[in-house]
């Protein structure tokens, strides 16, 4: 091989046997994903778009200011192919909107398979708590970013029927305490 480049493969993305993944996808340099809260309200409109064409189930979504988190059941389309026409609508029109150009996500996206009930509920639980502990709220489901109040009201951009099936008896409200 010349100088070794034969090796330099890239390692496989674990699958998932039921379809359910832990995205996270962070932006170059930790530069702003979203200028302002018109930006974070486009991706959630683009999210919901991408999930009619692709048929994919989202279970939890979570907008910072540098990365998202999404926890989503794939059904219809492979997740390379999910991912990729979220990330490239979004991009198009983020550099559209703020007169930029290049790349805005930091190398591929990082995904982990989501195989038990129980990692699944432990997941939900520390997503929903993300936004106050980066200090984007004081409570979880006051931050308009994130699936939280989907789960309060039991409607919203966010599946929630298979997340608040998991967390009976207790229901979502004493779930996330």
């Amino acid at each position: 091989t010349v100088s070794g480049w034969c090796n330099m493969a890239r390692k496989a993305r674990e699958t998932s046997d039921n379809g359910i993944y832990h995205i996270l996808h962070r932006s170059v340099g930790r530069q702003p994903l979203f200028e302002d809260d018109a930006d974070k309200e486009k991706f959630c409109e683009i999210l919901e778009q991408c999930r009619t064409v692709s048929g994919f189930l989202l279970y939890y979504y979570h907008l910072s200011n540098n990365h998202v988190h999404l926890l989503l059941r794939i059904r219809k389309e492979p997740l390379d192919t999910v991912f990729r026409r979220i990330g490239t609508r979004y991009v198009s029109y983020f550099n559209r909107r703020h007169d930029r150009s290049g790349t805005l996500f930091q190398g591929r996206f990082s995904s982990e398979p989501v195989c038990k009930e129980t990692c699944f509920l432990s997941l939900l639980r520390y997503l929903y708590l993300h936004p106050s502990q980066e200090g984007l709220c004081v409570y979880p489901k006051d931050y308009p970013f994130n699936s939280a109040g989907d789960y309060m009201r039991g409607e919203g951009l966010t599946d929630t029927e298979y997340g608040r099936l998991l967390m009976k008896p207790a229901g979502a409200e004493a779930f996330f305490g």
